[in-house]
């Protein structure tokens, strides 16, 4: 997990330029590791990295990204504008800021300090909603990501103590979870007990590597590179600290 990231200017704030310019930044998809428990976030100035550029132009204006838009238009004359077809998009989520900390209210969690950083399980639909309902019934304690995934995203490693609220595809909140250990090792060198506390599929250890090793090829193709037999894998357990309660039959 990471620590809550800068707070979102109001429309309108700071100056515009003069002179009309304007720039295209495309969305690239970013896959969520499965329980990294580092926040997608989709503030500028982590996912696309413009803030700075904004700046230059005199403007200080809020990049809100919408899900399913596939470019952001920035002019100096206009705000931001987005194009995409929301209905294409499946490798993330759909949440809002506002209705996790509504939704979680609702549920009895005390939202009065900082929301924690919001992501989810896996990289598809099936994924965040089987694993997340599995942390929210409290049969997994576990989870496991590639190292070289946050390399390569610039992330820092999560680091005991630190809290993510877990959300399912609908982007509504299934736990909050609070790390109890994190600990990078070969991947050769993760045990059946780990295996276990990940709670996925038959428990076993050889469903474990099966099923990562497939995840770790994936991500490995999305930062150009080639995954060997024993890549250095980050293992972290959990304890939930919040569970929602369980959907109407």
């Amino acid at each position: 997990m990471s620590n809550q990231g800068p707070g979102r200017e109001k429309p309108g704030g700071g100056s515009r330029a003069s002179s009309s310019a304007e720039l295209i930044f495309r969305l690239g998809p970013r896959k969520h590791r499965p329980g990294s428990g580092l926040r997608v976030r989709y503030d500028c100035v982590r996912r696309v990295e413009i803030h700075e550029h904004l700046q230059r132009m005199g403007l200080i204006i809020p990049i809100l990204r919408v899900a399913g838009a596939d470019s952001i238009a920035v002019s100096s004359q206009s705000w931001p504008s987005v194009s995409g077809d929301p209905g294409e998009v499946t490798n993330q989520p759909r949440w809002s800021e506002e209705a996790v900390r509504t939704a979680l209210v609702e549920q009895g969690f005390d939202c009065t300090e900082a929301l924690p950083p919001v992501g989810w399980f896996g990289d598809s639909a099936e994924l965040a909603s089987e694993l997340g309902e599995l942390v929210r019934q409290g049969r997994k304690s576990a989870t496991a990501g590639l190292l070289w995934a946050w390399e390569a995203d610039g992330d820092p490693l999560p680091a005991v103590g630190d809290r993510e609220v877990i959300v399912g595809w609908a982007g509504a909140p299934l736990a909050v979870i609070e790390l109890t250990q994190v600990r990078v090792v070969p991947f050769l060198e993760v045990d059946a007990e780990f295996a276990s506390d990940e709670g996925e599929g038959d428990g076993s250890l050889a469903y474990w590597r099966a099923a990562h090793r497939a995840f770790f090829v994936r991500e490995c193709e999305r930062i150009g590179r080639e995954l060997p037999p024993d890549p250095p894998v980050v293992c972290m357990r959990f304890r939930v600290v919040h569970a929602a309660p369980a959907p109407a039959a």
